[in-house]
């Protein structure tokens, strides 16, 4: 119920505003305002058509377009100082759209995921789905959900966030296996995959099939059981996803005993994945060793950032945002350019009202920009992957 409460009152609002916006552009002003810049437009458009067919020079293009965009950027007595593009009406017919397609776009996203642990919830089930079907597909068995790997995993993915650092030493150095509590999962492989910057479990899946490393856990024979964690925060100060993901095999009972003293103790270790460096304690083992020789030498790892399709519904909202967010650009770059050229070539004649009211329509378009309503909006780019 509250997931349709959220997503109705954005797609409530933003009906209200493009209901408003057609009104404002359906009374006689309105109607004015937009067949002049229609013939604005057309207008320009010839004029670098015969600019580009060498049917006028360059200065004739100048003059042709400086008396068609004077009237709306250019004050004077022509327009009584008062540029038509900082006029009220022509502010508002430009920033209530653009809010009512801020409303209409947060309204898709909390419909998609409602919040941040329910976004979390549904890339793990889905992610594990598509892990165990490649397994599958690839002639092996599917991991097995472990709750003692999955709580470790979700206490890694914390203190990343927490400590603000993307890396498979934690903080202090430690190591990705000494997350796992020894006494209840005694593991006997381990291994970790890390990413950051998802927005869908098909992407994120995408990413580390296509990784060398990534696949090679996910496809690794000896892994019998998987902790899954997606947890959402801020890294190095963007809002972001985290994934941990634990891949590991139990030890067997009959080798977790030590038969003979320590100093007696025999060493019969053979490597399994020489990629991985991973490290696997044979039968006649008395002492257990790393789990994994790579990440337990490892200090610091390049992030590797790719980019994936997401699926139709999420990939549609991410376009969706990026398109708009463009279009928020060059309003307020429109707008902004319009106030600085109206205060500089009028400088001692200044309406005082045109420039509040567009200061305002900037400061609404910078924050339809800039200030993200959802998680997905900051999600746009490539994944990071460890």
């Amino acid at each position: 119920m509250g997931k349709t409460r959220t997503w109705f009152k954005y797609v409530l609002l933003g009906g209200i505003l493009f209901k408003v916006s057609a009104w404002l552009l359906s009374t006689k002003s309105g109607r004015k305002f937009w067949s002049n810049f229609s013939n604005l437009a057309i207008a320009e458009k010839e004029e670098f058509t015969k600019f580009a067919q060498q049917e006028e020079s360059l200065d004739e293009l100048m003059v042709g377009s400086g008396s068609l965009l004077k009237d709306y950027f250019i004050p004077g007595h022509h327009n009584d100082c008062q540029p038509k593009i900082l006029r009220t009406k022509s502010l508002l017919y430009i920033v209530l759209p653009l809010l009512a397609c801020k409303l209409l776009l947060a309204g898709y996203l909390f419909w998609l995921y409602p919040n941040p642990a329910q976004m979390s919830q549904q890339i793990s089930q889905e992610l594990s789905i598509l892990v165990n079907q490649a397994r599958l597909d690839n002639g092996l068995q599917p991991l097995q959900p472990n709750q003692e790997l999955e709580q470790a995993a979700w206490t890694k993915a914390q203190d990343i966030i927490i400590q603000d650092y993307f890396n498979h030493l934690g903080f202090d150095g430690k190591k990705p296996w000494e997350w796992i509590d020894d006494s209840r999962y005694q593991y006997e492989l381990v291994g970790e995959n890390l990413a950051t910057n998802f927005a869908s479990a098909p992407a994120l899946f995408a990413v580390l099939f296509n990784n060398e490393k990534s696949r090679k856990n996910l496809l690794n024979s000896n892994y019998q059981d998987t902790g899954l964690a997606v947890v959402s925060g801020h890294l190095q100060g963007q809002p972001t996803n985290i994934l941990v993901q634990l891949l590991a095999k139990q030890q067997p009972i009959a080798t977790a005993t030590v038969s003979e003293p320590p100093d007696q103790a025999l060493i019969d270790v053979e490597p399994i994945e020489q990629v991985l460096g991973e490290r696997l304690v044979g039968p006649q083992s008395k002492i257990k060793l790393s789990p994994n020789l790579l990440l337990e030498n490892q200090s610091q790892s390049e992030i590797i950032w790719q980019s994936a399709t997401d699926g139709k519904l999420v990939g549609l909202a991410k376009q969706s945002i990026v398109w708009l967010r463009w279009l928020y650009l060059v309003a307020f770059v429109i707008l902004a350019l319009a106030l600085f050229l109206n205060i500089v070539i009028r400088f001692k004649q200044q309406y005082r009202h045109l420039i509040i009211q567009t200061l305002l329509a900037l400061l609404i378009l910078g924050g339809l920009c800039w200030w993200p309503w959802h998680l997905l909006e900051n999600l746009t780019g490539p994944i990071g992957l460890l």
